[in-house]
């Protein structure tokens, strides 16, 4: 396994009722179907990192060289 680091956080909006732990392994097509667009992508290298955010909890998803998520972290009371 990789290990991603990116050196700072973006937040977007645009939350929806998605399970938690059914993003690992999707692709970024699925994850836009499923979440909506970000506000703004980071990218650093051929990584990316997309920030979901709503009043009381943010969800940052890593995607790796191929589009795939590979690691969600949630910070919060996250209940999608």
């Amino acid at each position: 396994m990789k290990t991603v680091v990116l050196s700072s956080i973006l937040l977007l909006t645009g939350c929806s009722s998605i399970s938690f732990d059914s993003i690992n392994g999707k692709n970024k097509d699925e994850i836009l179907n499923e979440l909506g667009k970000p506000i703004s992508v980071m990218q650093e290298s051929n990584h990316e990192m997309w920030t979901y955010k709503d009043k009381e909890c943010a969800k940052y998803i890593f995607f790796d060289e191929n589009g795939v998520a590979v690691m969600v972290k949630k910070k919060g009371s996250c209940f999608w």
